[in-house]
Protein backbone atom coordinates (compact mmCIF):
# COMPACT_ATOMS: atom_id res chain seq x y z
CA UNK A 1 0.00 0.00 0.00
CA UNK A 2 0.98 3.61 -0.46
CA UNK A 3 2.66 5.04 2.61
CA UNK A 4 3.25 8.65 1.59
CA UNK A 5 2.87 10.83 -1.48
CA UNK A 6 5.24 13.75 -1.80
CA UNK A 7 4.85 16.98 -3.78
CA UNK A 8 7.15 19.87 -4.53
CA UNK A 9 6.27 23.47 -3.79
CA UNK A 10 6.80 26.69 -5.70
CA UNK A 11 8.60 29.52 -3.92
CA UNK A 12 5.22 31.03 -2.90
CA UNK A 13 3.99 27.67 -1.58
CA UNK A 14 7.08 26.84 0.52
CA UNK A 15 5.80 28.63 3.62
CA UNK A 16 2.19 27.37 3.35
CA UNK A 17 3.25 23.75 3.01
CA UNK A 18 6.39 23.87 5.15
CA UNK A 19 8.61 22.77 2.28
CA UNK A 20 12.30 23.26 2.99
CA UNK A 21 14.02 25.53 0.45
CA UNK A 22 12.01 24.36 -2.53
CA UNK A 23 12.15 20.70 -1.59
CA UNK A 24 9.27 18.28 -1.21
CA UNK A 25 6.57 17.98 1.43
CA UNK A 26 4.18 15.20 2.41
CA UNK A 27 0.67 15.39 1.00
CA UNK A 28 -2.21 14.68 3.33
CA UNK A 29 -5.99 14.64 3.00
CA UNK A 30 -6.37 18.24 4.17
CA UNK A 31 -4.03 19.66 1.50
CA UNK A 32 -5.60 22.40 -0.64
CA UNK A 33 -2.75 22.85 -3.14
CA UNK A 34 -3.75 23.18 -6.79
CA UNK A 35 -1.73 22.51 -9.91
CA UNK A 36 -2.06 22.95 -13.65
CA UNK A 37 -2.26 25.83 -16.07
CA UNK A 38 -3.27 29.21 -14.67
CA UNK A 39 -6.80 28.96 -16.08
CA UNK A 40 -7.24 25.23 -15.41
CA UNK A 41 -6.20 24.67 -11.80
CA UNK A 42 -7.11 21.28 -10.31
CA UNK A 43 -6.71 20.10 -6.69
CA UNK A 44 -3.57 18.04 -6.16
CA UNK A 45 -5.49 15.83 -3.72
CA UNK A 46 -8.61 14.43 -5.46
CA UNK A 47 -12.02 15.27 -3.93
CA UNK A 48 -12.60 11.66 -2.78
CA UNK A 49 -9.39 11.88 -0.77
CA UNK A 50 -10.04 15.33 0.72
CA UNK A 51 -10.86 15.67 4.39
CA UNK A 52 -12.81 18.77 5.41
CA UNK A 53 -14.29 20.01 8.65
CA UNK A 54 -17.64 18.48 7.71
CA UNK A 55 -16.57 15.16 6.20
CA UNK A 56 -13.88 12.51 6.31
CA UNK A 57 -12.06 11.42 3.16
CA UNK A 58 -13.75 8.53 1.30
CA UNK A 59 -10.36 7.09 0.33
CA UNK A 60 -7.03 7.59 2.11
CA UNK A 61 -3.54 7.33 0.66
CA UNK A 62 -2.97 4.12 2.60
CA UNK A 63 -6.05 2.59 0.91
CA UNK A 64 -4.16 2.72 -2.40
CA UNK A 65 -2.10 -0.14 -3.82
CA UNK A 66 -0.04 0.31 -6.97
CA UNK A 67 -1.30 -2.24 -9.50
CA UNK A 68 0.27 -1.07 -12.76
CA UNK A 69 2.09 1.79 -14.46
CA UNK A 70 1.28 3.05 -17.95
CA UNK A 71 3.21 5.47 -20.09
CA UNK A 72 1.85 8.12 -22.44
CA UNK A 73 3.69 10.67 -24.57
CA UNK A 74 3.80 13.31 -21.84
CA UNK A 75 2.54 11.48 -18.78
CA UNK A 76 3.02 8.65 -16.35
CA UNK A 77 -0.26 7.00 -15.37
CA UNK A 78 -0.43 4.90 -12.21
CA UNK A 79 -3.22 2.41 -11.55
CA UNK A 80 -3.88 2.37 -7.80
CA UNK A 81 -6.89 0.04 -8.14
CA UNK A 82 -9.38 2.46 -6.54
CA UNK A 83 -8.02 5.49 -8.43
CA UNK A 84 -5.76 6.35 -11.34
CA UNK A 85 -3.10 9.04 -10.92
CA UNK A 86 -1.72 10.92 -13.89
CA UNK A 87 1.59 12.76 -13.60
CA UNK A 88 1.86 15.12 -16.57
CA UNK A 89 5.36 16.02 -17.68
CA UNK A 90 5.59 19.72 -18.38
CA UNK A 91 8.50 21.60 -19.89
CA UNK A 92 9.64 22.63 -16.40
CA UNK A 93 9.58 19.08 -14.99
CA UNK A 94 12.74 17.05 -14.64
CA UNK A 95 12.77 13.42 -13.61
CA UNK A 96 15.22 12.71 -10.79
CA UNK A 97 16.11 9.36 -9.26
CA UNK A 98 17.40 8.96 -5.71
CA UNK A 99 18.49 6.04 -3.59
CA UNK A 100 16.45 5.51 -0.42
CA UNK A 101 19.37 6.84 1.62
CA UNK A 102 19.69 10.01 -0.49
CA UNK A 103 15.96 10.63 -0.22
CA UNK A 104 15.86 10.25 3.56
CA UNK A 105 19.02 12.25 4.29
CA UNK A 106 18.89 14.98 1.64
CA UNK A 107 15.41 15.42 0.21
CA UNK A 108 12.65 14.58 2.70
Amino acid sequence: NVLIIWADATKKEEVCYKAKDGLVFRLDSSNTMKCGDTHNQQPLVPPLMRKTRSKEASITFTDLTLRDVHFAVQALIMDFDKMWFKVAFRTHVSVQLYSCEQWETSIA
